[in-house]
Formats: C-alpha cells, sequence, structure tokens
C-alpha cells in the first residue's frame, strides 16, 4: 500500500532527478563547440540601406580573384578578420581582431581599440554562413563558405621566416621590390618624398573589389624620427558602406609589408565625417632607414586624401 509519506518521497527524487539532468544538459551546451569555430572566407559584402518602407540593396561586391581574399577566424573567443595574398603569413594582413560573445544566433564582437560593441546575427546553412550588422541607416551582409586553414604552416623543425631575408641584414629594400607587379601595390610600392603632400583622389574603379590599399614607400636615414600625417577629405566617397565601416586605416611599418617579420609596425585610423575633412597622425622611428605607409579602406570608391611626412628635429 502506498503511503501519502512514500508519494511525497518520490516526488522530490524525482525533482532531483530532473534538475540534475537539466545541469547536465546546460554544462554540455557549455562545452559544445561554437559552430563558427574555425575560419571562414568571405565571399560577398553588400550594404542595404535602411528605408521606411523597402530596405534596397545599394551594391554588392563579390572576392575578384586579383584582390586579397578576405576571412574571417573564429576560436576560443577571439576573432580575426584579415585579407590574404597568396597563402603564406608573409601576404597576411589583419583588419580588425578582438573577442565575441554568443547566444542563440546572435554575436557580440568586442574590437580592439573600440569601446563600443557590434552586435550581429548568424545563420549557417551547411557550409555557407551569413553574418548581419545592423545600425540606424542599414545593414552589412558578410557571406562565406566554411575554409580550411589558408596560411601555409611552417615545418615543425623551421622557424617562422627562415624562408625569407632577414630585414635586419638588408640595406636595400627597393631591390626586393617586383617591378611587374601592380603600381602601387604591396609588392611594389609607390615612393614618395618628405616633406612633400601627396594627394590622393583614386576613383571608383574595381567595382569588385571587398576592400581597397594603397602603398607607399620613402628612403630615409636610419633611426631618424617622422612624423606622418594624414588627412582623410570630406569629398571622399563612402556611401557604399555602413557607417561603423567608413573609414581610412593607416600602418606603418620601417620593412615591406610583404616580410613575415613585422616587429616594427604601428596604425592609426581616421573616421570619415561627410561635413569636414578628419586628420590623423603619428611619429615614427625608423631603424632601418625606409618607412613603408599601408592606407586601407573597405569597398571601392572614390578617396580624396593627402599623405604628408616630414622629419620631426631636422
Amino acid at each position: 500500500m502506498t503511503t501519502y509519506k512514500n508519494c511525497l518521497w518520490l516526488k522530490l527524487w524525482a525533482a532531483v532527478v530532473l534538475l540534475m539532468f537539466i545541469t547536465a544538459c546546460s554544462k554540455d551546451d557549455k562545452n559544445t563547440p561554437f559552430a563558427l569555430e574555425g575560419y571562414w572566407q568571405i565571399t560577398s559584402m553588400e550594404f542595404i540601406e535602411a528605408e521606411e518602407e523597402q530596405a534596397e540593396i545599394v551594391e554588392e561586391k563579390s572576392a575578384s580573384a586579383q584582390e586579397p581574399t578576405q576571412y574571417f577566424h573564429f576560436q576560443n573567443g577571439q576573432f580575426t578578420y584579415f585579407s590574404l595574398t597568396g597563402t603564406s603569413l608573409e601576404g597576411m594582413q589583419v583588419i580588425e581582431k578582438g573577442f565575441f560573445d554568443y547566444k542563440g544566433n546572435e554575436i557580440t564582437f568586442t574590437i580592439d581599440g573600440d569601446s563600443e560593441a557590434v552586435v550581429a546575427t548568424w545563420q549557417l546553412s551547411g557550409d555557407n554562413l551569413e553574418i548581419l550588422v545592423e545600425e540606424s541607416d542599414g545593414i552589412t551582409k558578410f557571406e562565406a563558405v566554411r575554409s580550411e586553414n589558408p596560411i601555409t604552416e611552417p615545418d615543425d623543425d623551421e622557424e617562422p621566416g627562415d624562408d625569407e631575408p632577414d630585414p635586419d641584414k638588408i640595406e636595400n629594400f627597393e631591390e626586393l621590390h617586383d617591378k611587374a607587379a601592380e603600381a602601387g601595390s604591396m609588392k611594389n610600392p609607390t615612393s614618395i618624398q618628405t616633406g612633400n603632400v601627396v594627394v590622393g583622389n583614386v576613383p571608383d574603379e574595381d567595382k569588385d573589389a571587398i576592400t581597397t590599399e594603397y602603398h607607399y614607400y620613402l628612403k630615409l636615414e636610419k633611426g631618424k624620427t617622422y612624423n606622418v600625417e594624414v588627412t582623410l577629405n570630406k569629398s571622399s566617397d563612402f556611401s557604399n558602406l555602413a557607417t561603423l565601416m567608413q573609414y581610412l586605416q593607416i600602418w606603418v611599418s620601417d620593412v615591406p609589408f610583404f616580410f613575415q617579420k613585422q616587429s616594427n609596425k604601428h596604425q592609426f585610423r581616421i573616421d570619415y565625417n561627410k561635413e569636414e575633412d578628419q586628420q590623423g597622425a603619428m611619429t615614427f622611428t625608423t631603424n632601418t632607414g625606409y618607412l613603408y605607409i599601408n592606407m586601407f579602406r573597405y569597398k571601392s570608391g572614390e578617396t580624396s586624401f593627402t599623405l604628408k611626412v616630414t622629419e620631426t628635429n631636422p
């Protein structure tokens, strides 16, 4: 005969078992690898402008075989958004990096050097990924496919960079420039002089570019410090981008950017403002007697800027 006391005991035992089951499932979910862990090759990026009645696709740009390929990499709560020319580390350029957190199909990016988090949604269909970044003026949509690690790893007994010359032992970097490559590219940067103002007014030529880069270099004196000053003019066209992507990124180094060894590389960023010109600057000491400048923007579009390099204590 079942008593009331026995029934109560059974109910309590069932509740404990259920609680243990829920807790175990919760722990399993926590330990389950994030679905986006790994590498993703970006195949297209488009900006969808917000309208009151219906969103209008302003333009869509797909990856071009001639341009550096763009990738996302997610691992252990950290992300890297980078471009890659070829398959070796020497062709890698980090665009954004930082940390991410996720809940359901919502992912939050905390970008290094930026106090505001970026919230996006993601959808996964097999090996195809879609990320939507929503802002007040529209939505930026990334499409990507799952990829193996695109960067060639060195052998276990080989240190990274052993297959390239040691930049510390090179006196003339210009001999390593590829004159057959496109002028103004990473492998064949444009030569400029100190004191002169280089005015860039680059037309919207490559409709298929996901990113656009400008490369310059100067032959200087070892150990001296120089001021690199860039003004991004309001006449530039960033209308095909969400607000958070409307900026010009500037990297400065004293060895060519196609070198894997980049121990002395610094950067600054200039946000675009259609109301007035925006300026950014930094001081840089060259240990090699060279100064290399790489300027980057998302997509293609007319980019008007001035670049000036001067010695700090002539």
